[in-house]
């Protein structure tokens, strides 16, 4: 009973992607509908990811069964694949290296960010140290003067 709570849930969003996959005119695939929608209830907190936990592990168990008939497609159509080899394989090395320069460039900017603020809240306490550091000593000459 548990499984069909959760393989509803799941099924649900996926019929609101498919809804919403042919009422906009967008040439955007339902899944991703799905995933977003999926996404914006888990972040505000509209579905608990326990209420779906079991299901969703046992999908990613058989998502090499799913992929079956996607291989089976590409073996039925080889002969076009290898008409098209060198633009698939340019495509590829290409797209490649794009995803991981733009990966680079993204996580360098994040890191300098974060890095920036851990020394500006550094410099902050080392401030503040000093600080309490020159008016306990300006306190002790005075104790001493006295």
């Amino acid at each position: 009973m548990k499984y069909l709570g959760q393989f509803s849930i799941i099924i649900t969003i996926s019929f609101l992607a498919e809804i919403l996959a042919h009422i906009i005119p967008a040439p955007i695939p339902a899944s991703i509908y799905g995933l977003s929608i999926m996404f914006l209830a888990f972040y505000f907190k509209i579905i608990k990811i326990s209420a779906v936990r079991e299901s969703a592990a046992f999908f990613i168990e058989i998502m090499p069964v799913i992929f079956i008939p996607a291989g089976a497609g590409i073996l039925v159509a080889g002969d076009l694949l290898l008409a098209n080899l060198a633009p698939f394989i340019v495509i590829t090395i290409l797209s490649t290296a794009v995803v991981i320069a733009s990966c680079g460039i993204i996580a360098q900017y994040f890191y300098n960010k974060n890095l920036k603020k851990i020394k500006e809240n550094l410099y902050k306490k080392s401030s503040n140290l000093d600080e309490n550091s020159s008016n306990s000593n300006a306190n002790s000459t005075k104790k001493d003067e006295k």
